[in-house]
């Protein structure tokens, strides 16, 4: 469950992002259900104003498959000129997607006291305006503050973020600024845990008159795989790679017609406790994650793309629950949560790779496209496999 998109109309449905005090207004949401079935979904509506917050509509919404337009008729406040933001939460199964979009007001109101806010943007470190960011990228914020009571003045001034994982402040306090238009900055860094679209907004206050501006931008995953680090804190035993487990049953590989104790493994298996938190090795995109199929359990395949072009695959097998936000598709950084390890009793594990191909159906056309986790007569490197904690110890 997601949202693809907001936006303010006029009553028409026709787009409008500059309305006038009191003017009629709509504002809208495209929610996209891709669960396969009918949901109830619980939302947010707010919006960020120069006046304060206000929460437009919060309760649940049944959404049926597929994206959908949700509505809500309002005017345009008479009493707060200024630069606005709505913005639309919806929650489900405790995953939380949000989309912004920016708006002003014109008219109405008293003024700003003769202190305003021209403008605001986000740039790079170089102080080209830029407005999509990396996971862990340099960020500067800007703004552009007039004064025109024709003396230096001292005012208060709150720099602050919406996110898609809570409201951030960034400065508070009071700022001294001559008489016409200065530019202030401040350098941050594009969070690595919260993607998503932003936005950046300054308040100014003097003479109890308070004027506002707000920009938007995103942060997505860097889509390169700069650094690497494991899918657990810890193993309470491991199974290593390229080698043949004496411990396996005797049973018949699938694959080989050979004794699993007799077939080389291609990963690592790290025992830990069941519903252990599994996390992404690297930044990449989710090439399979498909919740019908067992390995036992559920499987994910993340492709990483290395700084010098070629690319490699993380593959994480028996896990009990698949993150919602992971799907074929979905960006996901270095750390997140994937999902967790399957319960298996004495044999709770988590099965995890290192390789350069995606699709292990070319090594083993009965194991689909996670693979087989073995190979045999040939070792594991002769394969496309890559020895799992070596990679990871070399690419931290």
């Amino acid at each position: 469950m997601s949202m693809h998109s907001v936006r303010t109309t006029d009553r028409s449905n026709n787009p409008k992002t500059n309305f006038s005090a009191g003017e009629g207004m709509r504002y809208g949401a495209y929610i996209i259900n891709s669960t396969g079935a009918t949901r109830t979904v619980s939302t947010v509506w707010s919006l960020s104003t120069p006046c304060g917050s206000v929460t437009l509509y919060s309760g649940n919404i049944n959404t049926g498959t597929g994206t959908h337009y949700w509505s809500a008729d309002g005017a345009a406040p008479s009493n707060c000129p200024g630069s606005y933001t709505f913005t639309v939460k919806v929650t489900y199964n405790g995953q939380t997607s949000s989309k912004s979009s920016a708006f002003t007001i014109s008219g109405g109101g008293s003024g700003s006291g003769g202190m305003s806010v021209q403008s605001v943007r986000t740039t790079d470190r170089s102080n080209n305006p830029k407005t999509n960011f990396s996971a862990g990228e340099g960020i500067r914020y800007g703004a552009y503050i007039i004064n025109s009571t024709g003396a230096t003045r001292t005012v208060s001034s709150v720099w602050s973020l919406s996110t898609p994982c809570g409201s951030v402040t960034l400065y508070s306090g009071n700022i001294n600024t001559g008489t016409g238009t200065h530019y202030w900055a401040a350098d941050g860094t594009a969070p690595s845990n919260c993607l998503g679209s932003y936005t950046f907004t300054v308040n100014v206050t003097y003479n109890g008159q308070t004027s506002s501006k707000s920009s938007t931008f995103t942060v997505g995953a860097s889509g390169i795989a700069y650094r690497f680090d494991f899918p657990l804190d810890e193993g309470g035993g491991i199974i290593g790679y390229d080698i043949m487990n004496s411990n396996l049953s005797n049973k018949n590989s699938e694959c080989y017609n050979k004794k699993m104790s007799e077939i080389w493994h291609a990963g690592e298996d790290w025992f830990v406790a069941a519903n252990t938190p599994v996390k992404a090795v690297a930044d990449g995109i989710v090439v399979f994650a498909d919740p019908t199929y067992s390995y036992p359990g559920r499987v994910i395949i993340i492709k990483h793309a290395l700084p010098d072009s070629s690319i490699v695959y993380s593959m994480y097998g028996h896990l009990g629950m698949i993150n919602g936000s992971v799907f074929v598709g979905a960006n996901v950084v270095k750390g997140a949560t994937i999902g967790t390890v399957l319960d298996q009793g004495n044999n709770t594990h988590l099965h995890w790779e290192i390789r350069t191909f995606e699709d292990g159906s070319l090594i083993c056309n009965r194991s689909g496209k996670p693979g087989p986790g073995y190979t045999y007569p040939d070792r594991p490197g002769a394969k496309g496999y890559l020895n799992p904690s070596e990679y990871i110890r070399n690419h931290r």
